[in-house]
C-alpha cells in the first residue's frame, strides 16, 4: 500500500497576523492553515486566557487557551473571519486552506436535492486495496475533513464521537495488526488502540468506550477455525469479551471454508455488523455465513433469539441476505439487504411478532444494482434515510418519504465503507 502524504510539499502555510487596534494593544489575532488538516483554519489569539470566538458566515466556533479552529470551508477556499476576544472585535481576517492530499479521490453530487445533515462522515478504500482514508462532506460533495491510513489496512467501519472520529483499520490479510483510532476534530490530538484480529464494527457505547467485532482462531477436529467474538473496549484500553460464537453454535463446515477470508483458518462466522440498544442492553449482530441476525444479551453474552437462518427463531416472510448493518427499531430490526438472490440491494425493516419476522418497509436501490460488498443504513430522527452502497459508490439522502433527494459518487475503483450524518463540529 502507498505511504499516506498529508500535503503536498511544495504547498506553503499562510499566516496573517492583525494587531488590535491602536486604542487597545494588548490584543492580537492570527490565522493559519491547519498542519494536521490542510481544510482547517486555526486562529491564534492574545491573551490566551480570554474568552473568544471566531465569527465565520454566520458561525461561532469558540476558542480555548489562545485557539480556536474553524471548521467547514473545504479545500482551496477563502475565508473571511471577525476574532472576538473579550470586548474586543478585529477587522475582517482573511484566511486560506489548503488543498486536499492527492489522495483522497473525488466525490461528485449527482443528485443535489436538500440534504438534512449539514455533514457526511464516510469511509473510502481504493481497489485492489491501494489506500483507504476517512473523509467529511458537505451538501456540495466537499471533502471539509480528512484523513488517510498510513501503512497496511483499510478503513471501512467509523462513527462520529464527541470531540472527534473513531475508525478501524482492518482488512482480512492483516487482521493481527488491526487497530482503532481517535482521531480528534483538529486533528491533533491522535489515539491508537491495538485489536489485533479485530474487523467490521468499532461502535461507540454510551458512557465512553466501544464494541468491535473480534476473530477467534480454534482447532476444530484438526482445522483452524476462525469464529467471531464481541468484546467491549473501555477508554482505557482495556478489553472484556461478552459473547463468542464458540460457545453458542455448532461449528459445521459452510461456504466460508473455501473463501480464505483469514489467514488464520476457516471463514466460519464472519460477522459483519454490529449494533447496541441502550434500552434493552442488547447486542444485534450480523453473521454472514448463516445469513442471520443474532440478539446478544449484553448483561449475560446469552442469545435472546436469531433472525433468518437456519436455526432462526422467527419465520421470515420476505428473506434476506447477504446483509450488513444490522440495526434496532421500535418493533423489530433493520438490515441492509445485499440482496443478492432478490437481484437488487435495498434496506429494509421487520417487524418481530408473533414468531413472525415481517417485511414492514424496503427501499431498494433506485437502478436497481446489487452492491457485492458492504452497506450501510441509516434511519434518521424525521424518518429520512441515509445509506452507502458498498462497491457501487454511492451515497444517498432520501426523504421520509422515500423521495430521492441528494447522492454522491465517488470516483470508480473506490469502494465505500459506513455513513454517518452529523450537523457541526463543535
Amino acid at each position: 500500500m502507498r505511504s499516506a502524504r498529508r500535503l503536498p510539499v511544495l504547498w506553503c502555510r499562510p499566516v496573517w497576523l492583525l494587531p488590535a487596534c491602536a486604542s487597545d494593544p494588548s490584543y492580537t489575532a492570527s490565522v493559519a492553515t491547519s498542519e494536521e488538516i490542510s481544510t482547517l483554519v486555526e486562529v491564534s489569539y492574545s491573551p490566551p486566557e480570554a474568552e473568544a470566538w471566531v465569527e465565520w458566515e454566520g458561525q461561532r466556533f469558540d476558542g480555548a487557551e489562545g485557539r480556536a479552529v474553524v471548521y467547514g470551508a473545504g479545500a482551496e477556499a477563502t475565508l473571511e473571519l471577525t476574532v472576538h476576544v473579550g470586548d474586543w472585535v478585529s477587522e475582517p481576517l482573511a484566511a486560506q486552506t489548503g488543498p486536499l492530499p492527492v489522495e483522497i479521490p473525488p466525490f461528485t453530487v449527482v443528485d443535489d436535492g436538500p440534504l438534512a445533515p449539514r455533514f457526511i462522515l464516510a469511509s473510502w478504500l481504493e481497489a485492489p486495496d491501494e489506500g483507504s482514508g476517512v473523509v467529511v462532506l458537505d451538501a456540495a460533495g466537499q471533502v471539509v475533513w480528512y484523513d488517510l491510513v498510513e501503512g497496511l489496512g483499510t478503513v471501512a467501519f467509523l462513527h462520529k464521537v464527541d470531540g472527534g472520529v473513531l475508525y478501524l483499520v482492518a482488512t482480512h490479510s492483516y487482521l493481527p495488526d488491526a487497530h482503532a483510532v481517535f482521531l480528534s476534530d483538529d486533528g491533533r490530538d491522535r489515539v491508537t488502540y491495538p485489536l489485533p484480529m479485530a474487523h467490521h464494527e468499532v461502535l461507540p457505547l454510551p458512557g465512553g468506550g466501544f464494541a468491535t467485532l473480534v476473530g477467534e482462531a480454534r482447532q476444530i477436529d484438526g482445522e483452524d477455525v476462525v469464529g467471531d467474538t464481541i468484546v467491549e473496549v473501555a477508554e482505557d484500553g482495556t478489553q472484556r469479551t461478552i459473547w463468542n460464537a464458540f460457545d453458542h453454535f455448532e461449528v459445521e463446515e459452510n461456504e466460508g471454508w473455501g473463501v480464505q477470508a483469514y489467514p488464520e483458518g476457516a471463514d466460519w462466522n464472519h460477522a459483519n455488523g454490529l449494533a447496541y440498544d441502550e434500552a434493552t442492553d442488547r447486542y444485534l449482530v450480523s453473521i454472514l455465513r448463516c445469513t442471520c441476525v443474532v440478539a446478544v444479551e449484553r448483561a449475560t453474552g446469552d442469545i435472546d433469539f436469531i433472525v433468518g437462518g437456519p436455526d432462526s427463531d422467527y419465520a421470515v416472510d420476505d428473506a434476506f441476505g447477504p446483509q450488513h448493518a444490522p440495526g434496532w427499531t421500535a418493533d423489530g430490526l433493520s438490515i441492509f439487504d445485499n440482496g443478492y438472490d432478490l437481484g437488487v440491494s435495498r434496506l429494509a425493516e421487520y417487524t418481530l411478532a408473533g414468531g413472525e419476522a415481517t417485511l414492514s418497509w424496503q427501499w431498494q436501490h433506485p437502478g436497481g444494482y446489487v452492491t457485492a460488498v458492504l452497506g450501510d443504513f441509516d434511519r434518521l430522527d424525521d424518518g429520512s434515510h441515509l445509506s452507502s452502497w458498498g462497491t457501487l459508490g454511492e451515497i444517498i439522502y432520501a426523504e421520509a418519504d422515500d423521495t430521492l433527494s441528494w447522492r454522491v459518487d465517488v470516483e470508480p475503483l473506490h469502494v465505500l465503507g459506513q455513513v454517518e450524518g452529523f450537523e457541526s463540529f463543535e
